[in-house]
């Protein structure tokens, strides 16, 4: 792979090599006509057209990342729970040590519920 890429480089560096030494040759005239062609080239094809919602895209882009800090700073901090905390907390409360003797019963409780409403869907 680095053979290619030697040979590659050698090949790059004769061909520039031949060229910068074939635009030496020219003479001024041949030069300045070139030069000339060229820059007539370059106006007739004009500054590049891009639409004209383009240019706002830079404000646009700017706009849209102030607005996203705002709502992300304003958002009221939410502490993740898990979804069954609420129901650990009822049942490890000291009111209702009871229910901890009970708990495979509200288990089987709860599966017959999905259950009924897996089939209702």
């Amino acid at each position: 792979m680095t053979s290619h890429r030697n040979e590659d480089d050698v090949f790059v560096r004769a061909a520039k090599a031949r060229f910068d030494d074939s635009v030496r040759q020219l003479d001024a005239g041949t030069r300045s006509a070139l030069a000339r062609g060229r820059q007539a080239a370059l106006d007739a094809a004009g500054p590049a057209r891009r639409p004209a919602w383009f240019r706002w895209m830079p404000a646009a882009g700017l706009a849209t990342a102030i607005a996203v800090t705002a709502i992300l700073l304003r958002a009221p901090e939410v502490e993740p729970t898990l979804p069954g905390d609420t129901d650990i907390e009822i049942l490890l409360g000291g009111d209702s040590i009871e229910m901890l003797e009970d708990l495979e019963f509200y288990a089987w409780m709860e599966q017959q519920a999905l259950e009924e409403g897996h089939d209702a869907g």
